[in-house]
């Protein structure tokens, strides 16, 4: 099994502004077992929404189009504004690429790519 890891410190929606969705201390581990010709990732950290009754929750997604699966998606929320220690993971997609997104809900995201390492 191989395995690479990064941090990803910080991360919010939106991007500038009053954060209504927060994602802190966060991991990025990709995991390769090279028998069964498999990589996947794990995405963890703290989330943490902008406070109860506020009508929103922090969204927290994990996603990656696999390959002759169809989308493969991971989420998990928070709303009562505290600190939660949240882990989510999927297989990777065509070419390598899982998408993290960060939202209250709606379309809109603060999201970032992650490439698997090894292609």
């Amino acid at each position: 099994m191989d395995v690479k890891s990064y941090k990803l410190p910080y991360l919010q929606y939106p991007e500038t502004g009053k954060a209504r969705a927060q994602l802190r201390n966060g991991t990025v581990t990709w995991r390769r077992d090279r028998v069964e010709k498999r990589v996947w990732v794990t995405v963890s950290g703290q989330l943490r929404d902008s406070g109860p009754g506020d009508g929103h929750c922090a969204r927290f997604e994990l996603w990656s189009a696999a390959r002759g699966r169809g989308d493969e998606v991971a989420r998990t929320k928070e709303c009562n504004g505290v600190w939660q220690s949240r882990s989510l993971a999927v297989g990777a997609g065509a070419g390598g690429r899982v998408v993290l997104a960060l939202r209250t809900g709606g379309s809109s995201a603060t999201s970032e790519e992650l490439t698997n390492p090894w292609g």
